[in-house]
Parts: structure tokens; C-alpha cells; sequence
């Protein structure tokens, strides 16, 4: 370390220890504004610094504002003092030894004690949310309703939309990916760690406003419709009723933000209120500023490879999903910050580059936002995995259907991409013809059991002769039919002059699998269901156990298919090449191709049925179940007289 870093570092620390301790005096708070301003590290280890002091109090569950009276009201002292946490060469170390010693001491001789009333009740809510009550209880089972003692509301993914009604009335509403304590022992205090949330408060008993803190800001609110955007380095407010007072944390500097106006809290601007700025129709992402609020583990640009998002996992809830699948999801904060508001028009249109690893079905969403600020719905669009074949895609761009099969037998060395795509076709209709064969079976079979003689009756045992016979044909088909699709299978391996097509074909197949395995088991449960029916129950037992030996027999076979295409999927993706592939594409949407989220269902009543005319706070895309390798590198929004 050089040794004038040395010396701001540790004269940082101690300015640093009398802020926490409310010991910070006016020439102190001189001092470290000029720190701040002067060395962009500085500016770094402040945040670190207050983030550390933060998880410290919110990991005890004991909200604690005191630290801010000193920038407040320098005349306010506390009776006693929190202890300063050193950051020098041993500090971090030392810092996380007093987060233990101390937690454990706390849990285990104090437990803290809720208030004897909840504080607020949860009106709406909807997507992946987690709650941290005071005492440390996680809650991930959320419902309408509930009563809340105080704690941590988290937004695990974009679609997250989470409402509560403190006892007063007063409304808070966080969505997407945001993190918003919240307090009431007699004054309302909130603590926005990262995202955004909106509020509309009634008014505060005298003397006791709202106090909503953030990373660089604290804001003061008596009663108005207001909303915060949190990010790293800096804090926006924006009034849209009433009248706000902010206060930058670093400096002590005051602001009263009226109706209609926003300011931003940051080093590196002056805390001047600015009218609210007119309402746009055009915006643009820019990953190449950075990670900044984007939601998604962010990639600067290398080569011929612009700056992207890839997705980032999200395992759902046992109570959401049975099976505890997983989420793939991206997202960029679009009207937040010092950013004007983006209006959506009829016109708009919706314009998504990026790559994918496999075809695989897109979830393409909006998160949007009244101009008051309430949150007014998710909307989306899904394209298909149709849409997303090898070989570069722009939305629309499918591929014909109903093709005649390509002759297979003696190829002359085709091109191997070409020889992919003639497999890919034949193979839709390899499985067209063994689907036709199987409802095929079942309808010869009904036709001979169909108003023929019961178990123990003449002419039953001709009957059966006759269904087994229909069987053993059934299957000499399949078996030839299998044949024929192991010998193109074993064709696809021999292309070894282009590994990384080989990869791209196969991941085809296996998917082509899995596809065929979700059918097989959804038209299980259709032909048990149509069996029930009949009411002659013995009749349904035996062919309920008929279709389920069979099904399990075809099973069996997909099975060890499957598990011999990943295997070999495993050993290409060792090659570098192979690795990072990803196919481009680009989709153009119409904003009449987006609909109200399903999973807002219950609360379309209070939501607008079209996204026109509202404010977007937030794009984002994401895949179901499957890691196929999703990333963005632009979203755009534009309308056709935009210039």
C-alpha cells in the first residue's frame, strides 16, 4: 500500500468510527466530504464500511437509526453509544469475529421481543419472496393477509411484487429484485438496502416522520406518494405528492423535495431538487457502463463480444413447485434513478438481441408502474423454443413443417449442418409416425373390446387373440422404426469434421427427448383418464394396466437414450469450442403480443388489462427449468415516429 493511501485510509477509519458512534463534528464532516470527493478508493471503502455496519444491526434485528441523528440534528446525543468497528489491516477479520461473538450473545441471552400488535398486514403479493422477521424467522410462505411484526421483505427475481398497509393506512409497495426493512415502535422507519419501492403515506403524528434510510441518503417523510431507487453510489427520490426532506449521509446536506420534483443523493452531484423530467417513449440499455442495478451476472465486452447479462438461477419454493425447479433470469431497471420515465405507446415495439445456448421457449417481460408511482402489473410475452433453432434466428423466422422425410440410406458426405437438419426433420417425423401408430393401437384395440363379450363369455378368448396379434405388429413397428432412428443416430456420430455442430445436434435430440418423455406421460394420463369412464370397472382395471406396462416399457428404453446423450453432451463440453457456444438472435415485439402476468390472476381486478400508457420500470427475460445458456446483450424500446 503506498503510504499516502496509508494515511487517508486511516484517517477514513476514524472519521468513519465517530459516524457510527455519533461523534462526527462539523469540522469532521468537512473533512471526510473532502476525502470522499478527492479519492474515488475512498468513496469505495465507505460504502463497504456502512454496508458492514448495516448487516451488523439488521443481523442482530434491531433497526438503528441513531447513527444518523448526528447529520440530522447535531444537538441530538444518545445515552449510550454503538460500539466502532475498526477496518485497518486486522478489520475486516475483527469485524466478523464481533458480528459472531456478538449474535451469539444476543440470541442466546436475549431474545428479543416482539412488539404485542403487528405493525402492517400484507394486502398483495406475488412471485419469489422471502421475509426476515425480527428474531431471525425466514418466511418464505407469505400469504395475503398476514400479519407483520417488522423485518426484511427480499424480492428474490424480477416478477416479485410484494404490498402492505401499516395500521395507519399508509402503503408501501417493493417489485423485482428489491431488499426494504421495516420498523414501527412508535415511528416508522424503513431501510432500503438495494432496488426500489413506493409509498403512500398518511400523515405522521408531529415530531415522528418516516424515516426511510439508504446507503447514502435519508429521507424524511411526513405524509405524501413518494418513491426511492437505491443503488450503489447514490440514492433517487422522487415526490409525486406532498413534500420530502432528504439528507445526504456523507456531507449533512439537506434538501426539501416538493411535489413533481426528484433529487439525487451522490458524491459525485450537487442535493438540488430538479423538476421531474417529460416522459419518454425511446430507450436503450447500455451494458457497457457497467453492472449498475442490472439483475444478472453481468460480462464486459471482449473482442467482437459486446458487454451482456447472463442469467442467473433462482430454485422456487417447495410451496410455488412441488419439484423445487429452477428459474433462469436476467432483468434491467429501465425508468429508475436520475432516468426520465418511459411511457409505452400502441405503437411501441420490444427489440431483444442476445444468444442461446439450445432452442429453448423465452419468457420476454415487463415490470410496469402508474405515473403516481403504484405498481400497475407484470406483462409478457413467450416465445417458443421454435423460434430459437440453430444457425441464427429473427422472430417469425420458423421452420416450414409437414416436409417429406429425407432419404437417409448411403449419404455422399453431405455437409454436416445440412445432414443435422435433414436428421432434425426426420426425426419430427419419426415421432409423428410413432404417435400415429400408438393412437392407432388403441383405436383397433377399442374397436374389438367395443360392445364385445365380457371375461368367462364365448368369443372373449378370440377377442384377446385378436388385440395380441394387433399388439405383436404394433411392436415389430417400433422395433424396425427403432431401428431405423439408432442407425441415423449412430450416422449424426460419425460427423466428427465439425465438433461443435456435433454438440448443437445432439443437444437437439436430447431436448427432442425430453419433450417426447413430458407427451408420453401427459397422454398417459389422458388415455386413464378416458379409461375412467367407462363404467365397467373391471374392464378399466385391466386396461389401465395395459397402457401403464407399456408406458413403462418405452420409458425404460427413453431412459437409457437419454442418459447415453447427456453422457456424450458432457464429453463435448470439455472442449473449449463447444463450451462457450451460443447461437445470436434477435426478436422484435409488438407491445399487443404482451399479456397481464397469469400469476397476477387474482388481483387483475385492481390492475390495468393493457400496458399502454404506462411508466416501465423494469424489462426482463428468462427460461424455465433448463440452463440454456441465456444472455442479453441489448433491450430496446422504441415507437415508429421515434427518431
Amino acid at each position: 500500500m503506498k503510504e499516502e493511501e496509508k494515511l487517508w485510509k486511516n484517517e477514513l477509519d476514524a472519521l468513519l468510527g465517530k459516524l457510527v458512534d455519533d461523534g462526527l463534528t462539523v469540522a469532521d464532516k468537512t473533512r471526510l466530504n473532502e476525502i470522499l470527493q478527492a479519492e474515488p478508493g475512498a468513496r469505495e471503502f465507505y460504502h463497504e464500511y456502512l454496508d458492514l455496519h448495516g448487516a451488523l444491526e439488521e443481523r442482530l434485528c434491531v433497526p438503528n437509526f441513531s447513527p444518523l441523528n448526528a447529520v440530522i440534528d447535531p444537538d441530538t446525543k444518545e445515552e449510550s453509544k454503538p460500539v466502532s468497528i475498526p477496518f485497518g489491516n486486522w478489520g475486516w477479520a475483527v469485524a466478523a469475529v464481533v458480528v459472531i461473538g456478538l449474535f451469539i450473545q444476543f440470541s442466546g441471552q436475549q431474545p428479543e421481543a416482539k412488539p404485542e400488535l403487528p405493525i402492517a398486514q400484507i394486502t398483495k403479493l406475488s412471485g419469489p419472496l422471502l421475509w426476515t422477521g425480527n428474531g431471525g424467522q425466514v418466511n418464505r410462505n407469505l400469504q395475503a393477509g398476514s400479519q407483520l411484526f417488522g423485518g426484511t421483505i427480499e424480492g428474490m427475481a424480477p416478477d416479485a411484487w410484494f404490498e402492505l398497509r401499516f395500521n395507519d393506512g399508509s402503503q408501501v409497495v417493493i417489485s423485482g429484485n428489491s431488499m426494504l426493512t421495516i420498523s414501527d415502535l412508535g415511528q416508522k422507519e424503513l431501510r432500503l438496502r438495494e432496488g426500489s419501492f413506493s409509498a403512500n403515506v398518511v400523515p405522521q403524528p408531529e415530531g415522528k416522520p418516516m424515516l426511510v434510510s439508504t446507503r447514502t441518503a435519508l429521507f424524511e417523510v411526513m405524509g405524501t406518494r413518494f418513491s426511492v431507487d437505491a443503488e450503489l453510489f447514490s440514492s433517487t427520490l422522487t415526490v409525486n405528492e406532498g413534500k420530502v426532506q432528504a439528507t445526504r449521509l456523507s456531507d449533512g446536506s439537506t434538501a426539501e423535495v416538493s411535489a413533481k420534483h426528484r433529487v439525487v443523493a451522490a458524491l459525485d452531484c450537487e442535493l438540488v431538487p430538479e423538476k421531474m423530467p417529460e416522459s419518454v417513449t425511446l430507450w436503450q440499455s447500455h451494458l457497457e457502463n457497467g453492472r449498475k442495478r442490472n439483475h444478472g451476472e453481468w460480462m464486459p465486452a471482449n473482442g467482437s463480444e459486446p458487454a451482456h447479462l447472463k442469467t442467473v438461477p433462482y430454485t422456487l419454493p417447495a410451496k410455488d413447485d412441488r419439484k423445487q425447479r429452477t428459474i433462469h433470469t436476467l432483468s434491467m431497471p429501465v425508468s429508475s434513478g436520475d432516468h426520465p420515465p418511459v411511457i409505452l405507446q400502441p405503437e411501441t415495439k420490444i427489440r431483444v438481441r442476445g444468444k442461446i445456448a439450445s432452442s429453448h421457449r423465452i419468457w420476454f417481460g415487463m415490470t410496469l408502474s402508474r405515473e403516481n408511482g403504484d405498481f400497475a402489473g407484470r406483462f409478457q410475452t413467450i416465445l417458443p423454443s421454435e423460434e430459437f433453432q440453430s444457425g441464427g434466428l429473427q422472430a417469425g423466422a420458423g421452420q416450414p413443417a409437414g416436409k417429406p422425410r429425407p432419404e437417409v440410406e448411403k449419404p455422399d458426405k453431405p455437409d454436416p449442418v445440412e445432414e443435422y437438419r435433414r436428421v432434425e426433420k426426420w426425426l419430427e417425423g419419426h415421432k409423428a409416425e410413432a404417435a400415429k401408430a400408438e393412437r392407432d393401437l388403441d383405436v383397433k384395440i377399442a374397436e374389438l373390446r367395443k360392445n364385445g363379450p365380457s371375461p368367462g363369455e364365448r368369443g372373449f378368448d378370440e377377442v384377446e387373440k385378436q388385440t395380441e396379434i394387433l399388439i405383436d405388429k404394433h411392436n415389430a413397428f417400433l422395433t424396425a422404426h427403432a431401428g431405423e432412428a439408432k442407425n441415423l443416430e449412430g450416422r449424426l456420430a460419425e460427423a466428427k469434421n465439425d465438433l461443435v455442430e456435433k454438440h448443437r445436434n445432439l443437444e437437439k435430440v436430447l431436448a427432442g427427448n425430453k419433450a417426447w418423455s413430458a407427451k408420453a406421460k401427459r397422454d398417459l394420463e389422458v388415455k386413464i383418464a378416458e379409461a375412467n369412464k367407462n363404467p365397467d370397472k373391471r374392464e378399466v382395471e385391466i386396461h389401465v394396466k395395459d397402457l401403464v406396462a407399456r408406458h413403462d416399457a418405452a420409458m425404460a428404453g427413453h431412459a437409457g437414450e437419454t442418459k447415453h446423450l447427456e453422457d456424450r453432451l458432457e464429453e463435448l463440453k470439455k472442449i473449449p469450442e463447444v463450451a462457450e457456444l451460443k447461437e445470436p438472435f434477435e426478436v422484435v415485439l409488438n407491445l399487443s403480443d404482451y399479456h397481464l402476468d397469469p400469476a397476477l390472476a387474482q388481483w387483475a381486478d385492481s390492475l390495468p388489462k393493457t400496458p399502454y400508457g404506462l411508466i416501465v420500470k423494469g424489462v426482463w427475460c428468462h427460461t424455465l427449468w433448463d440452463p440454456v445458456g441465456l444472455q442479453v446483450s441489448e433491450i430496446a424500446l422504441t415507437t415508429p415516429t421515434d427518431k
